[in-house]
């Protein structure tokens, strides 16, 4: 049995990879590196599924399995390499192989189209719990509004049950949920000013939203992709986008951004509990 390693193939400088094997069910685990897919060594300590690796140089990795029987498995082999990342590159997410286009905002970098990443479960029917798998909604159950809008999830899971603002939560390595801060700093380089960005409940600034908007000038590509609902409903579908920040406000609700269309401006929210399923945008570290 030939054992397939899941991994991105590129890493981009600082950040983290993760080797995993694909079909291994039980026995001992002992990840290898090589420069030349002659010589192996072994990676002290590396005896875990999806072991998170730094990678320093570019090498081929392999992962070596026994069961107790006489046969050793070995996986396929991959070769990692390294890449120095910038903003506007196309990010690819070795979690599932999906790609995010980014943009650079002033001196943020951000994810160009909202996260899709997890397993899809049927709102109303089933929930998103601390259960170590990433959840996600598609609106109105259909697998493919979530290929075009990306996934709808409720903060706790946006942030994998950490309530540290700019946690990473869902986002890939390197990637975090953005803060509220970190919101008010992106709409400051759209042009709106810091008193008006303070403003809460309300929708603020001039043109900001329809820079944030599908053909605006910001790049950033919001394409109104509504919420769910606690109660299993779903709303406004290219109507409105409600973008998750990781700043709680008490104990059980949180800030978040609202565009809409034909509204020029941004909204600056804390009224939605934490069960309500938003848009997920990643901001690099």
């Amino acid at each position: 049995m030939l054992l397939f390693i899941k991994a991105q193939t590129f890493v981009n400088v600082n950040d983290t990879a993760y080797l995993f094997v694909e079909g291994y069910k039980h026995g001992q685990i002992q990840w290898q590196q090589s420069s030349d897919t002659i010589t192996w060594t072994d990676i002290s300590g590396a005896s875990v599924n999806n072991y998170p690796l730094f990678p320093v140089y570019p090498a081929y990795f392999r992962a070596i399995v026994n069961s107790g029987t006489c046969n050793t498995l070995y996986s396929q082999t991959i070769k990692i390499e390294l890449s120095n990342f910038q903003c506007g590159d196309t990010l690819f997410d070795y979690r599932d192989g999906q790609k995010y286009p980014t943009v650079l905002i002033g001196t943020q970098c951000w994810f160009a189209k909202n996260l899709n990443i997890g397993e899809k479960l049927e709102h109303g029917a089933e929930y998103q719990t601390d259960n170590g798998i990433i959840e996600k909604f598609c609106y109105n159950n259909d697998d493919n509004n979530c290929n075009i809008h990306g996934g709808l999830y409720t903060w706790t899971e946006t942030m994998q049950y950490d309530t540290t603002e700019g946690s990473r939560g869902i986002c890939p390595s390197g990637w975090h949920v953005p803060s509220d801060q970190e919101w008010i700093e992106l709409e400051l380089a759209l042009g709106m000013n810091l008193e008006t960005a303070m403003l809460s409940n309300t929708w603020r600034g001039t043109d900001q939203g329809t820079q944030l908007k599908v053909g605006g000038t910001s790049g950033y590509e919001a394409l109104l992709s509504g919420n769910a609902i606690p109660g299993g409903y779903f709303n406004s579908l290219n109507q409105y986008e409600f973008m998750h920040s990781s700043t709680r406000y008490g104990a059980g609700s949180a800030w978040r951004r609202c565009v809409r269309g034909g509204d020029p401006t941004v909204g600056r929210w804390n009224t939605f509990t934490h069960s309500y399923g938003l848009s997920v945008r990643c901001l690099k570290n």
